[in-house]
């Protein structure tokens, strides 16, 4: 799992779908294998600064098939902080 500021969406070599983070800004937030069937959760805790509010976040999964191939990227979510 991904984090980071939303960057332009571009299409990069060994990947099969667009990436939407900057990818000056961002970092791997979790690491794991969620059991068949189940989604891969993560959450943040954000400090209680007014200079983060309104700060707009993108998380984003990446996937490494197991027999070789592309690896997959997720559809981007967006956070807004409150």
């Amino acid at each position: 799992m991904l984090i980071g500021l939303p960057g332009p969406v571009l299409l990069l070599p060994g990947l099969q779908d667009a990436f939407w983070l900057d990818p000056a800004v961002y970092l791997v937030y979790g690491l794991g294998v969620p059991p068949a069937g189940q989604a891969f959760v993560a959450s943040v805790a954000v400090p209680n600064l007014s200079s983060l509010v309104g700060i707009r976040v993108a998380w984003q999964a990446i996937s490494t098939p197991v027999a070789g191939g592309a690896i997959q990227v997720a559809n981007p979510a967006f956070s807004t902080v409150l």
